[in-house]
């Protein structure tokens, strides 16, 4: 059995007592080193790592990367590659968050480089229209259809994918046929995202659609 280590970065205060008998209090950072075995590790890293996201979706980037750190840590300690994949797309979309373009695309391919190496096709797809939504809003429009068409390809020929993976994957390509002037597959495109929106409830969606579908008709 594989044993290791987590190293937890807490939160440690210090008290010192002044000369006038006032008390100053002092947050630092410290580490907490703990022995586990691989079954505890992993199921720790999925509770970081779920913990983690939803402190970037509340705009609590320090306490979501203090437990990235600790995630990464025990995915290299352990040679956990899908969940140090998971790791480097959440600190991609924390950059993102800043509009820190540059950055959040190179953890965004350091994810990609290791899902390829594991034959995960529907995480693949996923992370490829990450960077290819990114590339399109950066104007990198033959890159970023690239990258739309492969994610599409695995999405639709892949029966475990989700409709509303495959609806925001499609409307991203909408977006790009309109930023390429190609009105008709724009259209077509919208369409199909409306009706796989229509498939999982997402209401704002199908507005959306059919708005982009009435401007384009309406050109």
């Amino acid at each position: 059995m594989h044993f290791g280590a987590i190293r937890q970065k807490i939160k440690v205060k210090f008290i010192q007592e002044l000369e006038n008998g006032d008390y100053l209090i002092d947050w630092r950072f410290s580490y907490r080193i703990t022995a586990v075995n691989k079954q505890e590790a992993i199921k720790k890293v999925k509770d970081l790592l779920e913990k983690s996201w939803a402190f970037r979706k509340e705009g609590q980037y320090d306490d979501a990367i203090m437990l990235l750190e600790e995630a990464r840590y025990l995915c290299s300690e352990f040679g956990f590659r899908e969940e140090m994949a998971r790791v480097l797309a959440i600190y991609a979309q924390i950059e993102r968050d800043h509009d820190k373009i540059e950055p959040a695309l190179e953890y965004y391919h350091k994810a990609l480089d290791i899902l390829r190496g594991l034959s995960s096709p529907l995480k693949t797809a996923h992370t490829l229209r990450h960077i290819a939504d990114i590339q399109r809003e950066k104007g990198k429009l033959e890159i970023s259809e690239k990258n739309y068409t492969e994610a599409l390809n695995i999405y639709r020929y892949d029966e475990r994918t989700g409709s509303l993976d495959l609806a925001n994957a499609v409307r991203g390509f909408a977006l790009l046929k309109e930023d390429m002037e190609n009105v008709r597959d724009a259209i077509q495109l919208w369409e199909e995202a409306r009706d796989l929106y229509q498939e999982v409830g997402v209401a704002e969606g199908v507005g959306e659609c059919e708005d982009r579908i009435k401007l384009l008709g309406s050109g």
